[in-house]
């Protein structure tokens, strides 16, 4: 990185906004944001500009609104022109932007307005409609458009020293669907942004963001590595895949990212990577990455693969593989027995841990703790005092750790709440899965593994197929390659059915909520049984996405 211009110095979001305000023309007219709608720029901001509509949002929210530090106004916003100028005004007032789901029904709209208090919601012109559910929840609506068309009448200045203050609540269901309010600091948010910049060598760079600006993902490796880099965010209204290669060539785009169920929509228009010569690497994270998706990917692309992981309980990102060519994701991402998410950011550390606390050895399977500047100042409303980078993070994830010559390298291997306890012996679903899947590829992101409750052993094996119909030469073939698979291993409990399996907006499987299928058989024992899913009508089990 040559870092010829100083990245801004800044601790909280008003202050880098002042520092863009306050920056000479060689700065000032760098292009700051992009947005594309299918193959069609829409809109292009240089950081002068950018800065002026932030200051007019915020003018907005808070003369016509009242909006004040330490209020918090929700964001019903799709990816838009308009979505990141929203958000860094409500976060210069000192205020807490509060991202919803667009996707999501709209009682899950109003038990996060509800829950954290949000004074107002800001929502997408063309969402006023379905916006006016939450008219009883919030003193005020007001659309996108409305902040755009205020008259500034006085100067709204920026707030002071909001470092250690909230500047974000995500609302994550995670795989449990109880949902909870992360709280993000304007430190979090920065620092994490500036290690995924500094991973990824961005100065000044052109970066696309495909997902959603409610989500940590692209909140983090997105707008905020960018706007501490003096990047310039190219962001559109989801991936389309028949145009991102040429939105990429055409931007100069030197880094983005994706969950992996994404990669598939590449691979099969054929992407490759001389259509994108200036792309050093593909950021995938946010939900598991099977291994054959990884090498297919690579093998048909070419395109460096680079995997990270956290959670948005640390801004979305802890750790990522090298970014350093093809060769290099080969080696982290096919040639272990788990793709690897690499090594600790900037700033992070990483820990695996025994169930009673102690560091486990090289290789032995764990659960990972995390601790840095990214560390959330905790939950919403739980009561607790807000916690310290130095205080360890325990994440629920399983995982170890291998060294290779440039240091530790780590591994996931599943949840720990989703890790299947039967005769006292804990059996990871992911690994059951890739054993089923080995044999039936085409059932990738079709099949899920679920520990359900069983009289004898305590839990139980089951599996999953989405399916209009897994009862002929399917089934045959699911039960001869379970039966595959050791006694302790092998599924019982073969359901099928045309539900979809419920997953996060970012593709990870909610197993808990699959569990209920397998209810009636907390008592069954014998060979393995197919048969089709029972399917209430008030049954829990869908997609939330």
């Amino acid at each position: 990185m040559t870092n010829a211009t100083p990245w801004p110095l800044a601790d909280d979001i008003a202050a880098l906004m002042r520092f863009y305000a306050q920056a000479d023309l060689a700065v000032a007219d760098l292009p700051a944001f992009s947005f594309y709608r299918g193959s069609e720029r829409s809109l292009r901001l240089t950081y002068g500009e950018l800065v002026a509509l932030v200051e007019q949002n915020a003018c907005a929210l808070a003369q016509r609104h009242g909006v004040k530090r330490g209020d918090r106004v929700a964001v019903l916003l799709p990816n838009g022109e308009s979505t990141p100028a929203v958000m860094l005004a409500i976060m210069v007032l000192g205020a807490i932007a509060v991202p919803l789901n667009p996707g999501f029904d709209a009682s899950d709209w109003i038990y996060a307005a509800q829950d954290c208090g949000a004074v107002g919601v800001v929502v997408q012109a063309q969402l006023r409609d379905k916006a006016e559910a939450l008219a009883h929840a919030v003193p005020f609506i007001c659309s996108d458009d409305e902040l755009a068309a205020h008259k500034v009448t006085q100067d709204t200045p920026f707030e002071q020293r909001l470092e250690h203050e909230p500047a974000l609540i995500l609302y994550t269901s995670g795989t449990t669907g109880t949902p909870k309010g992360v709280v993000l600091s304007h430190a979090n948010l920065l620092a994490n942004g500036r290690a995924m910049a500094r991973h990824f060598e961005l100065d000044a760079s052109p970066q696309l963001a495909v997902m959603p600006l409610f989500h940590a993902h692209a909140m983090g490796f997105g707008l905020m590595s960018a706007l501490v880099s003096r990047g310039h965010l190219v962001l559109t209204n989801g991936l389309n895949a028949f145009h991102w290669a040429s939105i990429i060539r055409a931007e100069q785009v030197v880094a983005t990212s994706l969950v992996p169920p994404l990669l598939p929509f590449l691979t099969k228009v054929r992407v490759r990577a001389d259509q994108v010569p200036s792309l050093r690497a593909l950021l995938v994270s946010s939900a598991p990455l099977p291994k054959e998706w990884a090498r297919e990917f690579l093998d048909k692309t070419g395109i460096p693969l680079v995997q990270g992981w956290g959670l948005s309980e640390f801004t979305n990102f802890a750790t990522c593989a090298d970014v350093d060519g093809l060769e290099q994701s080969r080696r982290q991402l096919t040639t272990h027995l788990w793709p690897s998410i690499g090594r600790p950011l900037t700033n992070a550390e990483v820990e695996v841990r025994a169930p009673n606390g102690e560091h486990v050895d090289l290789g032995v399977k764990g659960e990972l703790f995390v601790r840095g500047p990214s560390r959330m100042l905790g939950y919403w409303r739980k009561g607790e005092a807000p916690a310290a980078p130095a205080e360890w993070l325990a994440t629920g994830d399983e995982g170890y750790y291998d060294i290779d010559e440039r240091g530790p390298l780590y591994f996931i291997t599943g949840r720990i709440k989703d890790i299947i306890i039967r005769d006292a012996e804990k059996l990871s679903p992911l690994a059951i899965e890739r054993h089923l899947l080995e044999g039936l590829p085409e059932l990738q992101g079709r099949l899920a593994v679920v520990g359900f409750q069983h009289a004898v052993h305590g839990e139980e094996i089951g599996a999953y197929v989405e399916s209009a119909d897994a009862a002929g030469a399917l089934g045959e073939q699911l039960v001869l390659r379970a039966r595959s698979l050791g006694n302790a291993l092998r599924p019982k409990i073969i359901l099928w059915g045309t539900r979809p399996i419920p997953r996060t907006h970012t593709g990870k499987v909610q197993r808990a909520r699959l569990r209920e299928l397998f209810t009636t058989y907390d008592t069954y024992s014998g060979p393995t049984l197919i048969e089709q899913a029972y399917e209430a009508p008030e049954s829990r089990v869908g997609c939330l996405t």
